[in-house]
């Protein structure tokens, strides 16, 4: 090994310690530049920095681009409550037709109107025979 290897890798003594008043300086300034840095968040000075005027359109696209996601939300959970809304007024729309249905059924029933007309004393029969005859189509060989 090269003399200057040898110091490279183990220094003199004078350059391995350092003093301890310079450590406590090294500490001071870092706590000061944190409290700059919250003092600078706080007045708003981080917006005037060069990074915050270089990339202003990239922040104003960005501010843009959360605009319509936050509208895009609004208008997609309004729709959801409309359809919600219909569903149900669909179902009872059900319901309703299925009672119209059922009391319409009921009283167009054959028994339903031969009471009716037996409680109207009209003299009416109900017949044995259909009302029509279907022909028996045969084919001639």
């Amino acid at each position: 090994m090269d003399s200057e290897e040898q110091n490279i890798l183990n220094p003199p003594a004078d350059e391995k310690e350092e003093p301890v008043q310079e450590e406590y300086i090294e500490v001071a300034r870092n706590l000061q530049s944190k409290m700059r840095t919250i003092r600078n968040i706080f007045s708003y000075d981080w917006l005037t920095s060069d990074f915050m005027k270089r990339q202003r359109m990239l922040l104003i696209l960005f501010f843009i681009l959360t605009m319509f996601y936050i509208s895009n939300r609004y208008l997609s959970q309004r729709e959801w409550l409309q359809i919600i809304e219909l569903r149900q007024e669909k179902q009872e729309k059900q319901f309703i037709w299925l009672n119209t249905q059922s009391d319409v059924s009921a009283s167009t029933c054959p028994s339903a109107i031969e009471t009716m007309v037996n409680e109207s004393g009209l003299n009416l029969q109900t017949t044995s025979i259909a009302p029509f005859e279907i022909p028996a189509v045969t084919k001639k060989k």
